[in-house]
């Protein structure tokens, strides 16, 4: 894995923590597809794009308001 992807991945991890979506978004393809295991058990494999990835952040925090990566 490239120190790159790295630094990305960190800069995603301290957005989600800071709770600033926009930040977020920002270092996510547009295209993105997010697999998780609730969304399977609902019918539905992946929340996709930006959309899906509000949807799938509204969606976690509603259940876990404390969730921190």
């Amino acid at each position: 894995m490239s120190e790159e992807i790295v630094v990305r991945i960190r800069r995603a991890f301290d957005a989600f923590n800071r709770r600033d979506l926009d930040a977020f978004l920002a270092l996510i393809d547009p295209e993105v597809e997010l697999s998780t295991r609730f969304r399977e058990m609902e019918g539905d494999s992946y929340y996709r794009g930006h959309d899906g990835v509000r949807e799938w952040w509204r969606d976690l925090l509603a259940i876990f308001p404390d969730f921190s990566m």
